[in-house]
């Protein structure tokens, strides 16, 4: 731990009232005297994880996370923005070399786990909100330990509205017409022509 040093510091009221700090002592300046500053140490900074290498598995996973060369979110990529109104994401993983015998892969959608662990690299993520959302996967092993990690991917996904035209989705809104005019009593037509 270190001791930190700090300047005196210096109060003087102007004789419109305003108020002044400073570190110089003077005429009219009285020391103030400040309690002693508490420091708080950062915490160590996170892990570096990568997608998709060894680096990006699990530090506390065992040895045999090594097994994957690699293990990554092929789709959606980071940032994209899908359009889709019945709000399906498509979720295509890569892997290598294949899913051993035993371990499953789990997909989480904005850190909910999205159904149950299983063996496919493709999953569909149905009824997703339109909006900002984080994908991940992990690798679990036989006992359910996680031994390898991707993501999280962002992506953004676009559903039409029916709020906007509910009796025209693809059409613009227009703007609202006013009633037509009901013709004055005993006022000629011009004439046509």
């Amino acid at each position: 731990m270190f001791a930190a040093h700090a300047a005196e510091v210096y109060k003087s009221v102007g004789p419109d009232g305003t108020v002044t700090y400073t570190d110089q002592p003077g005429p009219n300046r009285k020391k103030v005297h400040l309690p002693e500053i508490t420091i708080v140490p950062s915490p160590p900074p996170a892990p570096d994880l990568q997608q998709g290498t060894n680096s990006g598995q699990n530090p506390s996973a065992p040895a045999s996370s090594s097994v994957y060369d690699l293990f990554a979110i092929a789709h959606p990529e980071e940032n994209q923005t899908i359009r889709d109104n019945t709000g399906n994401v498509a979720v295509r993983l890569d892997i290598r070399p294949a899913l051993r015998k035993g371990d499953e892969i789990q997909v989480y959608l904005d850190g909910q786990a999205a159904g149950d662990p299983g063996t496919s690299t493709s999953r569909t993520l149905p009824n997703v909100d339109r909006g900002s959302h984080n994908v991940t996967a992990v690798v679990l092993d036989s006992k359910g330990e996680e031994v390898a990690r991707a993501g999280p991917v962002t992506f953004f996904l676009h559903r039409a509205s029916l709020l906007i035209n509910p009796s025209a989705p693809n059409a613009a809104p227009k703007a609202p017409t006013a009633p037509a005019a009901t013709p004055a009593p005993n006022v000629p037509k011009p004439p046509s022509g």
